[in-house]
């Protein structure tokens, strides 16, 4: 039976742990210099050096074993040989565990294309595919445990380009719902767009033999995706209740928002968000079925994510075994990349 997971909170930042043993504990690597701005209170391994902050330690060997000391490396087109020296400087280093970031896009098929917006990627999906496997191995060889980070409805411009009919679509204007990283987004209700992701997520789940998986991108963005025709579909389906018409909205929040279908909608997204959060869980476990699911919240208020995402931090045990906040370190003109991969 698998332990609870243990959740580390602070304003900030969240370290979470996985369930059951980790690795055995290594020599901790050198004090951390206190990159997150306005910490309060944290929970983890190593003591935190950041003064006045109060801390608290893990200091039993049972939650020293399970703390998740984890490190990147970038690894596409990686030799088996470099990769396994990055996986022994890693492990030599303190760290248990390494995730991997150059598989976070799936669709990437051609040697030459060229994205038109900034998502990150390891090159072509056959590439990826070959990377994880070998920086998996490599990490196990040491000890380290591998996790694979993958992005998944916030897609490249090209991808909408090809498959106008996989956008999501704003409800205040009528058009295709970009973000503001530049991003376009599919709609986690394509039924055609989330099958080929799914293939393609199984795929690279049972050839990496990873861990253990984060699963960024499962939400809406926004409050006013999506109104493309599956959610209009669906969401009458369930509901019997209709979608206001894209564009029509103007100051949208005078409108919907005044309607009991506005609440029904809301919880609506809510299912769709935990419906596929619990399937993607069901493919990591049959790939690995000691394998994790990792999730977190990117906005710390307990309602934002709610009207703006789909997700509630309440339904996170139903799919996920280790949750967090999203947390971005505090860079000055001082701050060194060296320092921020410590």
């Amino acid at each position: 039976m698998r332990a609870p997971f243990r959740l580390f909170l602070s304003p900030l930042i969240v370290a979470g742990a996985l369930c059951g043993s980790m690795a055995d504990a290594a020599e901790p690597p050198p004090a951390e210099k206190g990159y997150y701005e306005k910490r309060i209170n944290i929970v983890g391994y190593p003591i935190p050096s950041t003064s006045p902050v109060t801390t608290t330690a893990v200091s039993d060997t049972k939650a020293v074993l399970q703390a998740l000391r984890m490190t990147g490396v970038a690894y596409a087109g990686m030799p088996a040989s470099h990769a396994d020296e990055a996986a022994k400087t890693a492990r030599a280093h303190g760290f248990n565990a390494v995730i991997g970031g150059g598989h976070r896009y799936l669709f990437s098929d051609l040697p030459n294309e060229k994205l038109a917006t900034n998502v990150v990627c390891g090159g072509t999906y056959e590439q990826l595919l070959r990377d994880a496997k070998t920086m998996s191995e490599a990490c196990h060889r040491h000890g380290l445990k591998f996790f694979l980070h993958q992005t998944s409805t916030m897609v490249d411009a090209s991808l909408i380009t090809r498959h106008p009919e996989w956008s999501a679509v704003d409800l205040a204007t009528g058009k295709p719902y970009q973000n503001s990283y530049g991003t376009a987004n599919t709609c986690l209700n394509n039924e055609d767009f989330m099958s080929e992701y799914f293939r393609r997520l199984e795929k690279l789940l049972s050839e990496a033999g990873a861990d253990g998986l984060l699963a960024d991108e499962i939400q809406f963005f926004g409050p006013t995706p999506c109104g493309c025709e599956s959610c209009r579909r669906k969401f009458r389906d369930v509901t019997e209740l209709v979608i206001p018409a894209n564009g029509s909205l103007g100051g949208w929040l005078y409108d919907f928002t005044g309607k009991s279908s506005y609440a029904k909608w809301l919880a609506w997204r809510r299912e769709r968000v935990t419906e596929t959060l619990t399937k993607i869980k069901s493919l990591v476990v049959k790939a690995n079925p000691d394998g994790v699911l990792i999730n977190y919240l990117a906005n710390p208020s307990p309602s934002a994510p709610y009207y703006m995402a789909g997700y509630a931090i309440d339904d996170f045990p139903k799919h996920s075994d280790v949750v967090g906040y999203e947390c971005e370190p505090a860079v000055t003109e001082n701050t060194t990349r060296s320092e921020l991969a410590t």
